[in-house]
């Protein structure tokens, strides 16, 4: 009214403007309309006229932008506004009643999602489109909330969680997908970490040799039965070698054979029953242990037999049974050079061995009885004497 009293030209002019702006906001609105209708829809209260009033001024692409962004802020109040009441904010503790809350809450945002004008495109619905990603979710995967409940079924019958730490972690989150991938993870984690971790320990428990093989075999079986079935935990690479191996281990029937070389090792002495138990403990690699059995029945078998010629030697009267005892002594040991399955176990054997055949290669066997005839004919030593230096001799070089 001024700008008619000052100037009717230009007040003309300036109600012309208006008139513009308010033809085109009401034509933006009228087209746009949809926008506006959605937030009415999650309880936006103005009008057509006020908001045809609050873009006016503003161009086409100005005016959209606008008109979504009360949309968005009102979808995102409309959905916050249900998940924050009072109800919502209780605690709960038993599954069945949190069952029901999830139930209710995913299907009012598969509800919401369903009722977008535009559906395919729901990000551009700002901060409430993370939350309608759920209930895309379940309107794409109608059994997900069976597939999420039974999964919560599994967690308690099988004791994963305490109840109440479940219904925690279901309300974490609104996400649907998150709550699915997270109890699969969990019961994932029990059956390729935890069973294993308790096998294991049971394994570490065993106060017997059979139940020691029970506990490995328990222990191998259930790692061997996750070979190519761990989805959720494949960056545990040591979780893998350990399911490659018993699947590889089991393919070659390895545990029998353990427990063949076991009964060997007990049978010869090589182990008693409890150094046997301690071995089974540490049992990861039945291979690796299956070696180290061998091994030990290799050295036991050497050890003994040394032993037992020595034995005969020091308790030996004449010279005569002194040689005997070395030359059987030196005919063992020169048959281990070349045959001994694990010649790095035990390097001093390895040694005197190879020495050993080299001696009986030089016929020292012989020259060693023909010395000691020479040395009581000539009256050189007494009987006794070269009984007692005989008896100390390690190999002929010595006598």
């Amino acid at each position: 009214m001024k700008s008619f009293k000052t100037d009717p030209a230009l007040g003309a002019e300036h109600l012309a403007s208006i008139h513009g702006q308010l033809t085109t906001a009401e034509s933006l609105n009228t087209k746009y309309k949809a926008i506006i209708d959605e937030a009415r829809q999650w309880g936006y209260s103005h009008n057509d006229i006020a908001s045809t009033r609050s873009i006016m001024g503003m161009d086409e692409r100005a005016s959209i932008d606008y008109l979504k962004e009360i949309r968005n802020a009102q979808l995102f109040k409309y959905i916050k506004g249900k998940f924050n009441s009072p109800e919502y904010a209780k605690p709960i503790s038993k599954l069945d009643q949190m069952k029901e809350r999830v139930l209710e809450q995913q299907s009012f945002l598969k509800d919401t999602y369903e009722s977008l004008k535009s559906s395919q495109n729901f990000w551009c619905y700002g901060k409430g489109a993370d939350l309608l990603f759920s209930g895309q979710h379940l309107s794409e995967n109608p059994n997900a909330l069976n597939r999420l409940f039974k999964l919560a079924d599994e967690v308690i019958e099988r004791n994963i969680k305490p109840e109440y730490v479940l219904c925690r972690d279901l309300g974490a989150t609104d996400q649907l997908y998150v709550l699915v991938w997270s109890l699969e993870r969990t019961i994932d984690y029990h059956n390729f970490n935890t069973i294993p971790q308790q096998l294991s320990q049971l394994r570490e428990n065993a106060k017997c040799v059979d139940s020691a093989f029970s506990a490995i075999e328990k222990e191998q079986d259930t790692l061997a039965d996750m070979h190519s079935n761990i989805k959720k935990l494949d960056f545990d690479k040591e979780l893998l070698a350990k399911s490659e191996l018993a699947h590889e281990q089991r393919q070659n029937g390895d545990l029998a054979k353990l427990k063949a070389i076991a009964e060997i090792s007990l049978a010869t002495g090589a182990n008693t029953e409890s150094t046997l138990i301690k071995e089974l403990q540490q049992t990861t690699d039945l291979k690796e242990m299956h070696k180290k059995l061998d091994q030990d029945i290799e050295v036991h078998h050497i050890n003994s037999t040394l032993e037992a010629i020595e034995k005969e030697k020091q308790e030996a009267k004449t010279p005569d049974h002194v040689i005997n005892t070395l030359k059987k002594e030196q005919e063992f040991l020169a048959q281990l050079h070349g045959n001994l399955k694990y010649p790095e176990r035990d390097l001093n054997i390895t040694t005197r061995a190879k020495v050993a055949y080299g001696l009986k290669q030089d016929g020292w066997h012989d020259k060693l009885e023909s010395m000691a005839k020479t040395t009581l004919s000539t009256g050189t030593k007494t009987e006794e004497s070269l009984v007692k230096e005989l008896q100390q001799t390690t190999n002929f070089r010595d006598a």
